[in-house]
């Protein structure tokens, strides 16, 4: 690929996007990936939330219509014995249901 600056970062993105490695429902810019339909993605985040996973079973991620901002900090690898990313999620989602309904 050729470098980006602002005219190409479009191109950039779509390019970016048509990677096989991302899920369904998820698209990525420049420094995250944003999810762009939940129900592909299978996941709480709402549309547009945006998140990034590191190689320790870090994760954070920004869900602009909730509000919360989630920060999972691990030294864990490998890690596909367990969901934590995931579990986290739906328990922070959950947490905020409940604190809604009170």
């Amino acid at each position: 690929m050729e470098p980006v600056d602002g005219a190409n970062l479009e191109t950039h993105i779509n390019r970016m996007s048509a990677l096989p490695l991302w899920l369904a429902g998820t698209g990525f810019g420049l420094v995250c990936a944003v999810i762009l339909d939940r129900n592909a993605e299978a996941t709480p985040l709402s549309e547009g939330s945006f998140y990034w996973g590191g190689a320790f079973c870090t994760m954070s991620w920004i869900n602009p219509v909730k509000e919360p901002i989630t920060i999972l900090m691990t030294l864990m690898r490998p890690y596909t014995h367990i969901n934590i990313r995931q579990d986290l999620q739906v328990l922070v989602h959950q947490a905020m249901l409940e604190l809604a309904n009170k």
